[in-house]
C-alpha cells in the first residue's frame, strides 16, 4: 500500500554485526527491479565470511544504502535468510 522510500538508493547492503571490518555482509544494485516491485535477491552461490564476534544478545542485521543510511521500507515486511556453516 505505501512502497519503500528508496528512490535515492543506488546500492542495497545487508548489514551483520558478526563481521568485522565494514559489517556488510552482502550488496547489491537498488535498481534490480522496477518501483513497487518485490525485491527477491538471492546470494548464488553462497559466499561464506568468517564470523568474527560472538553475540552478546542476538545478532543485529541493518539493511543500508551506499552512504550507510538505514533505508525507509517504510513497513513493509523483510525477510532474511542466513545460513550459517562451521568449518
Amino acid at each position: 500500500e505505501n512502497p519503500p522510500k528508496i528512490r535515492t538508493v543506488e546500492t542495497i547492503n545487508i548489514s551483520c554485526d558478526l563481521l568485522d571490518k565494514d559489517n556488510i555482509l552482502y550488496s547489491f544494485p537498488a535498481n534490480v527491479v522496477p518501483a513497487r516491485a518485490k525485491i527477491d535477491e538471492r546470494m548464488n552461490p553462497p559466499i561464506y565470511l568468517p564470523i568474527t564476534k560472538k553475540p552478546s544478545n542476538g545478532v543485529n542485521i541493518r539493511i543500508l544504502d551506499q552512504d550507510g543510511n538505514l533505508i525507509d521500507f517504510n513497513g513493509a515486511e523483510i525477510t532474511i535468510f542466513l545460513h550459517l556453516k562451521e568449518i
